[in-house]
């Protein structure tokens, strides 16, 4: 199972580096742009595959509104399920907290 969870994360990087040069900078410098992140950063979570979900939804739309394609359907599957755990591990801490105080 977490075999297949990192082949999912590593498909931005592949479809990333598959882009010409123009276009990886083009989508390098929006993603930039648009997240506040620094270009280290950038590259560390590329090389890494450590991008958040709300990152990967940002790379989605800007690759859908650039070059009017998806990433690949397993990648756009993992973004789903990596954003649905996360509101999950929120919803679970929100009612440990709530326990708490009562």
């Amino acid at each position: 199972m977490k075999e297949e969870k990192n082949l999912g994360k590593m498909v931005f990087k592949d479809y990333y580096d598959s882009l010409s040069d123009v276009d990886k900078e083009t989508v390098r410098t929006l993603i930039l742009s648009e997240s506040g992140m620094s270009y280290p950063t950038f590259y560390y979570k590329l090389r890494n595959g450590t991008f958040k979900p709300l990152e990967l939804r940002l790379i989605n739309k800007i690759i859908n509104n650039l070059f009017k394609k998806q990433i690949p359907e397993e990648s756009a599957t993992f973004i789903n399920e990596q954003f649905n755990e996360a509101g999950k591990m929120i919803a679970d801490i929100k009612l440990e907290n709530y326990a708490c105080i009562k």
